[in-house]
């Protein structure tokens, strides 16, 4: 016995408009954490570079430990704040948030292994990796959003992975720190604003 219902194509464009509709609200949602991991990230990557120019290695890999973890804690006391209860969870939020959860994790543990291991590899390759992975995510944002300006901060943070490679290795986190601030910082602050004047 065949259960399966035929879809016409009306439903199926309504539904993919619908889930569109619902990826560029997750977008917008997603403004905040953004801009705080997008600060992170410019601050230790500078931080990186004064560290390693003066030689104190040691301390690099606590530095990113604490603000991992102060980056997290941010976002969940402002989501915890804004009682996330009231706002009605979908697939595609939960599809965003474990996305994005997924990269920072895979970022944070690629970071520790590479500092812990006795031959750890060249700061440019680790931040070129980094990198990847995020434009991996912005790309696959903008392609589940159907929104052009996500897939370009993609690009831009491939370039930005291929660039750390181009210049010396102790500029490799100043261009990330530039890089996190101008195609993180700055389009999570950009986002944050118009979900402010378009609540949820």
């Amino acid at each position: 016995m065949n259960n399966h219902v035929p879809v016409n194509a009306e439903d199926q464009l309504w539904l993919i408009t619908q889930m569109m509709s619902e990826s560029k609200k997750t977008i917008l949602h997603m403004g905040f954490p953004s801009m705080i991991w997008g600060f992170c990230v410019s601050i230790g990557t500078l931080l990186t570079y004064f560290m390693s120019d003066r030689a104190w290695y040691k301390t690099i890999l606590p530095l990113w430990i604490v603000l991992f973890i102060t980056a997290f804690g941010i976002n969940m006391f402002y989501f915890k704040q804004k009682d996330e209860k009231k706002r009605k969870s979908t697939l595609i939020d939960r599809l965003f948030t474990n996305l994005w959860i997924f990269i920072a994790i895979t970022v944070f543990l690629f970071w520790v292994v590479s500092f812990s291991l006795k031959n750890s590899f060249p700061i440019s390759y680790i931040l070129c990796v980094v990198g990847i992975l995020v434009s991996m995510g912005y790309w696959l944002s903008g392609i589940l959003a159907g929104l052009k300006t996500i897939q370009a901060l993609s690009i831009c943070w491939l370039i930005g992975s291929v660039m750390v490679l181009l210049v010396p290795p102790s500029w490799a986190p100043v261009v990330i720190g530039v890089w996190a601030f101008l195609f993180e910082a700055v389009p999570g602050l950009i986002l944050y604003v118009r979900e402010q004047k378009q609540p949820l």
